[in-house]
């Protein structure tokens, strides 16, 4: 059996829902210390010492849209992308594939930034005012 048709037969079994959703469950229970990074949109995690997982909301071209209006639409992709201890990169999915990935994305954001303690803590100072 070739490489290539190794790699797609392993892809085909790994269940990303399966996975994404572990992760949502993770993080929700507070299980994953996600952190910001020097680009606003990405957030990463360590995850056994070998593991990072990553988030990010990019910009990505729509294919075949030159044709329609000369130059390329471009759309919002929210990825998961799973990467080994080198840097390599292991899984990369984006929410038109796993929608739940979206979910994912906010509640990484949500955690890096703090953002629910942050909130609260707004809310208490202006109950002050």
């Amino acid at each position: 059996m070739s490489r290539e048709m190794s790699t797609n037969l392993l892809a085909s079994e790994l269940d990303l829902n399966r996975l994404v959703g572990t992760i949502i469950e993770k993080t929700k229970a507070g299980k994953l210390g996600w952190k910001a990074t020097a680009r606003d949109d990405v957030f990463i995690v360590s995850v056994g010492g070998d593991t990072t997982i990553k988030v990010s909301l990019d910009t990505v071209e729509i294919p075949g849209s030159k044709a329609l209006a000369g130059h390329g639409i471009t759309t919002e992709l929210r990825r998961l992308i799973l990467m080994d201890e080198q840097g390599n990169t292991l899984v990369d999915v984006g929410h038109d594939k796993v929608p739940a990935v979206a979910e994912l994305f906010e509640l990484a954001r949500r955690n890096a930034l703090n953002v629910e303690q942050r909130v609260q803590s707004l809310m208490e100072v202006l109950q002050k005012l």
